[in-house]
């Protein structure tokens, strides 16, 4: 991860003109618009898809506090998803009040290095259960020079030290399904952070899961 006033290169003019000229064409042809790739992402759709799926509990649920959306940039199409894993102490708590408190713990410790915001998207705990954590709106600051259309998951805990839980693996892999059928992104774009950049994370314990999961 990096401070986000670098996270993200900006459009290229080629991606600018494609970009006007979709929207504008989506507005008065839209029939043939559809066959025109843009940027742009619904947010609100892929919550609703993933909460069809697995439960799902809103970033209001554990922090109300604003980003800082000077310090973000707004998000394109996605068409990859990266996991990783939290990679400090073992986390096997279950109950609501203590995973919030570990968000929060992260939220915190991002901030200070003065990202906008926690720099995932979606994180699951030892349950499975999924927490919204930073706005699919904005990109993820969570690979370093590698979040433009990347959706970073982190799983709580260290998989260098213990084993992800049966009900994160199932969550991850249902997610993963959910998110791929809900933004196009082909099975061979799901990364473990360590394809991406040099790195241990997501754990010797998780990554053959996600070599899996690309792969099979």
């Amino acid at each position: 991860m990096q401070s986000e006033i670098h996270s993200s290169s900006s459009l290229s003019r080629r991606d600018t003109l494609r970009l006007t000229f979709g929207t504008l064409l989506a507005a008065c042809l839209p029939g043939i618009a559809q066959a025109i790739p843009t940027r742009s992402i619904r947010p609100a759709a892929i919550l609703n898809a993933i909460a069809s799926q697995l439960p799902l509990i809103p970033r209001s649920s554990w922090d109300r506090t604003p980003p800082n959306r000077a310090r973000l940039s707004s998000a394109g199409r996605y068409s990859r998803i990266t996991v990783h894993h939290e990679g400090t102490s073992p986390f096997y708590a279950t109950s609501h009040t203590y995973v919030a408190r570990e968000l929060r713990t992260i939220l915190g410790s991002h901030r200070a290095r003065r990202y906008g915001d926690i720099a995932y998207h979606l994180v699951l705990d030892y349950t499975g259960r999924v927490w919204e954590a930073r706005s699919l709106s904005y990109e993820g600051a969570h690979v370093l020079s590698n979040n433009s259309g990347n959706i970073g998951i982190l799983l709580l805990g260290n998989f260098e030290r213990q084993l992800p839980s049966s009900a994160q693996i199932a969550a991850l892999d249902e997610l993963c399904r959910v998110l791929r059928s809900s933004c196009g992104i082909p099975r061979s774009r799901i990364y473990g952070h360590r394809d991406l950049s040099p790195s241990v994370c997501p754990g010797r314990q998780l990554y053959p899961y996600v070599s899996q999961l690309r792969h099979t």
